[in-house]
């Protein structure tokens, strides 16, 4: 209730419970800003408004409130000069509206009729929930009857028929049928462009078949993503219908490349039954392997599969050992190019053959973890989730995506130990400088502390000059010069004891050295700080 009369809010509320309709007054707001507070507080059915306030009037109240709140329903209450603003308030979506002074018969009638319109928003949510689910309770059974026909689970034809008719789906056990699958092709290795989903494919290739008027019943499975299986049942002669399939697939394959994906097919051969599709989808399954060789966006038969022959990957990989044991060596030598240079040989005597898919997928995988193995081995702890690898590899649609795939692990390889190097070399030099702040008063060579942290003097002068930026020396020397800087504020000792305290042996030196750094002398210095 929002009106800027206490007593016109208190006669309202009278009435609402005099009417024996089902509303009840949650709250009252005095003005539009307290309106929209109450509303976003109570989240009420229905409003009743004055459309003249102080302020924000109704209007403003109601645009604001239904932006957030939709469902929320209004009635307006306007005096004998207001009808513009009401007839506005009714644009803006209010049930109706009543004229000031009340009148409990015409508020009783309008509290009915949003009663009304409420029970039918409820009755419509409702049907629309229930259709909602009922069509995907329909959908998940007509799924586990394919994963059943194609998995060969042992359903009697009786059990067959009756599920087929209790899903609406246009056919019985004498009708011949086929299985295609369509594979939503991974676009080449890491590169970032959209991918067209399963489900949007369905709805792509309907279209193109309402649009070219081809009457075939089709149904779809979605049991191996990113795998579209879909059943065609047929009652005519089947000829000039696959012909008409293949020729709508093929538009399907253009309109995907046009959006940025590529779509395999895997065509199977026509069953003579539905007790036979398993046959057919199998058939579609061998089809679509034929892409690992032959490349991807095409529609492949079970005419144009073969028999490949099988290979030892195991033989394979012992003898590229020596090769991988080359690669380990030019991976910790941070030589990247030479590395993936090297990667062509890997594939040596398999070029311009067909050998079984899976084995090849096999070798590539058994390349990575053994370059992984001897890295460890080695003393490089590899970030890689082996699991994930071997996933990505054993899943390569093609053959040119599973040399992608292996050439992206020798990288990522290579960019870990890089790493692995690089925080090494920190942690060393580090240590370095720990040794000097705790030595720089004795004897400190390059040498020494070369050998304290078990490295070649030559390598750690360069890597030294490469993390902090100087040379050894003179590090060393800054360091003990602002110690002394330090010590020339202890007045009672002489510079003979304090160029001592801090690693020379030499006053002459020591103050040429403090001179060149500071710019003054030690003894200028420490009467300048006096």
């Amino acid at each position: 209730m929002v009106d800027d009369e206490e007593m016109v809010r208190k006669g309202l509320t009278r009435l609402v419970e005099l009417s024996g309709s089902s509303f009840v007054v949650a709250g009252e707001a005095s003005n539009g800003t307290e309106g929209i507070e109450l509303a976003e507080a109570v989240n009420p059915e229905l409003m009743i408004i004055d459309v003249k306030m102080p302020g924000m009037n109704g209007l403003e109240m109601i645009d604001r409130i239904q932006a957030s709140h939709p469902g929320i329903k209004f009635i307006v209450l306007s005096g004998y000069t207001d009808f513009e603003y009401t007839r506005h308030a009714l644009k803006c979506g209010a049930i109706d509206y009543f004229k000031k002074p009340i009148n409990r018969t015409e508020l009783t009638e309008l509290l009915l009729k949003a009663e009304l319109e409420l029970d039918d928003e409820r009755a419509a949510r409702q049907e629309k929930e229930r259709l909602r689910e009922l069509t995907a309770d329909l959908s998940e059974m007509k799924q586990n009857l394919f994963k059943e026909l194609i998995t060969g689970s042992q359903l009697s034809p009786e059990k067959i028929e009756k599920k087929l008719a209790a899903l609406k789906i246009a056919t019985d056990l004498s009708s011949t049928c086929l299985s295609f699958i369509i594979r939503v092709e991974r676009l080449p290795f890491l590169e970032k462009k959209p991918r067209i989903r399963t489900v949007p494919l369905q709805k792509e290739f309907n279209d193109l078949c309402t649009s070219l008027r081809l009457n075939f019943q089709v149904e779809f499975f979605f049991g191996f993503a990113p795998l579209l299986t879909g059943f065609i049942f047929f009652r005519q002669p089947p000829e000039p219908i696959v012909k008409e399939l293949v020729l709508t697939l093929n538009d399907l394959i253009i309109t995907g490349r046009e959006t940025g994906s590529i779509l395999t097919v895997g065509l199977g051969n026509v069953a003579s039954s539905v007790l036979a599709i398993r046959q057919s989808f199998i058939e579609a399954r061998q089809a679509l392997k034929v892409s690992f060789y032959r490349g991807k966006g095409r529609i492949y038969t079970f005419s144009d599969t073969k028999q490949y022959p099988r290979i030892d990957y195991q033989l394979l990989l012992e003898n590229r050992k020596p090769l991988l044991d080359k690669i380990v060596v030019q991976l910790i030598s941070r030589d990247e190019a030479s590395v993936l240079a090297a990667e062509g040989a890997l594939w040596e005597d398999l070029e311009n053959k067909e050998f079984m898919p899976e084995d090849i997928c096999k070798f590539a995988k058994s390349l990575i973890e053994y370059l992984t193995w001897n890295l460890k081995r080695n003393g490089y702890q590899i970030r890689l989730d082996m699991e994930i690898m071997g996933k990505e590899l054993s899943s390569s649609d093609t053959l040119h995506d599973l040399k992608a795939m292996v050439k992206f692990y020798l990288t990522h390889l290579s960019r870990e130990i890089s790493n692995l190097q690089t925080n090494g070399e920190r942690k060393v030099v580090e240590l370095a400088k720990e040794f000097i702040f705790a030595n720089y008063a004795g004897d400190l060579s390059l040498e020494i502390v070369a050998d304290h942290i078990h490295m070649n003097s030559s390598y750690f002068s360069v890597l030294f000059k490469k993390e902090t930026g100087e040379n050894f020396i003179d590090f060393v020397t800054r360091i003990r010069i602002e110690k002394a800087k330090e010590l020339l504020h202890d007045y009672n000792l002489k510079i003979y004891e304090l160029c001592r305290r801090v690693g020379y042996y030499s006053p002459k030196h020591f103050s040429r050295l403090f001179k060149e750094l500071v710019g003054l002398t030690p003894l200028e210095y420490r009467n300048k700080i006096r």
